[in-house]
């Protein structure tokens, strides 16, 4: 059975319904996608998908209606009379899961074109360098005075008593 949406997770997952995520896979009850824009997704049995993850899409609930979708094309929730509005193709370049790498072109999930040059956009830098200023500081050179005095060595000529022998 094909999903259908259940409960809103706009505010919670990146972009709107079905947030970048594969809204129609084969035995999945359980679709969801978090924050990151990541997707997860449940079969029968395999348990919750985690608390980091909100459920966008639930299969098998008394209340839902199977409308044929896929990732490139939005159908809203069951109208009152259990019927599927009408799809909505996402706009060309929306990622899309089912081909690595792929975006939504017309409707279709589709590789990325090769001939379409990819140009990216840095934002300017402003640099300044702060000015150098070297300031050598003034080198005081003060020489201590040197004192120096003659005092006048006292000599006495005393006889040397030699030794006899």
């Amino acid at each position: 059975p094909v999903p259908s949406p259940t409960t809103s997770c706009d505010g919670f997952c990146q972009g709107s319904y079905p947030f970048n995520c594969n809204p129609s896979l084969q035995d999945v009850v359980l679709y969801g996608c978090n924050q990151f824009g990541g997707c997860s997704y449940k079969k029968e049995g395999e348990g919750s998908l985690g608390s980091d993850f909100c459920v966008y899409k639930e299969v098998g609930t008394g209340d839902s209606c199977t409308c044929e979708t896929d990732e490139c094309k939005v159908v809203g929730p069951c109208n009152d009379i259990g019927e599927c509005p009408e799809a909505v193709q996402q706009p060309d370049g929306t990622p899309c899961h089912s081909i690595p790498w792929g975006i939504c072109k017309n409707g279709q999930c589709t590789e990325p074109s090769t001939s379409a040059p990819v140009t990216s956009t840095s934002a300017p830098v402003a640099s300044t360098l702060a000015p150098i200023v070297s300031t050598l500081a003034p080198v005081v050179s003060t020489p201590a005075p040197v004192a120096s005095t003659t005092a006048p060595v006292a000599s006495t000529l005393a006889p040397v008593p030699s030794p006899t022998t």
